[in-house]
C-alpha cells in the first residue's frame, strides 16, 4: 500500500532521471524515537522510505511524502494521570505513518549538506496488544502529528536525521496521553 502510493505520486511527475527506484534507496531509513514522562516511557523502532521533488519555484525547497513501518513499546505507569491504568502496564503497537515533508535545503556540497524539514504525519494503528490493563478499543487508532527536524548528510551518500515530534491525538479515545518525543534517523 505505500509503495503503490509513493509509486502513483512517482509516476505523476514523469521524470525519468529521478525514477521512483532511485527517491526510495535515496530516502532509506531507521529510526528510533524515545520520551518519558510520570505516566509513561514510549520506545518506537522504525523504517521506511520517501519520494520527493524540488519546487518548480526554488530548487532548494523539495516536497516529500513518506511511508514508515513503526513498532512501539509504551510502559505505562498506575501513579501516573492515565486512568485506565491501576498498575504498572505495558501496551505493544506496530504502525503505519505517512510524513509529508517540506525541506529546506541550507548548505550543500558534493561530500555533505543541511536540510531542516517540517511537516505533518498521519499513523495508523494496525496491530495492538495490551497487557495488564484496559481494552483496546479505548486506543484512538488513528493520530495526527507534527515534524520538526533536521538532516545532515555526510560521505556523500550517508545522512542523520534529528527531529522533534509532537502528536495532537491523544492515545486514548478520550483524548488522554497526546505524545512527543525525539527521533534520531540513519539512512540514506
Amino acid at each position: 500500500m505505500c509503495i503503490s502510493i509513493i509509486y502513483v505520486i512517482g509516476n505523476a511527475q514523469g521524470d525519468k532521471s529521478n525514477t521512483l527506484a532511485s527517491q526510495l534507496f535515496k530516502n532509506f531509513h531507521v529510526n528510533w524515537t524515545t520520551y518519558k514522562t510520570d505516566d509513561y516511557k514510549w520506545n518506537r523502532f522504525g523504517f521506511g522510505s520517501a519520494y520527493g521533488q524540488s519546487f518548480t519555484f526554488e530548487k532548494d525547497l523539495t516536497w516529500k511524502v513518506g511511508c514508515d513501518i513503526d513498532w512501539a513499546k509504551y510502559t505505562l505507569n498506575y501513579t501516573g494521570n492515565i486512568r485506565y491504568v491501576n498498575q504498572k502496564s505495558k501496551m505493544r503497537t506496530a504502525s503505519l505513518s505517512f510524513p509529508l515533508t517540506v525541506n529546506y535545503k541550507a548548505y550543500s556540497t558534493f561530500w555533505t549538506g543541511i536540510n531542516v524539514y517540517s511537516g505533518p504525519v498521519y499513523e495508523q494503528i494496525i496491530y495492538l496488544n495490551t497487557y495488564n490493563f484496559f481494552e483496546p478499543n479505548l486506543v484512538s487508532r488513528a493520530q495526527f502529528g507534527w515534524t520538526v527536524g533536521t538532516n545532515f548528510r555526510f560521505g556523500a551518500i550517508f545522512s542523520i536525521r534529528l527531529a522533534y515530534v509532537h502528536y495532537f491525538t491523544g492515545m486514548f479515545v478520550d483524548g488522554t496521553m497526546t505524545r512527543s518525543g525525539v527521533r534520531f534517523s540513519v539512512g540514506f
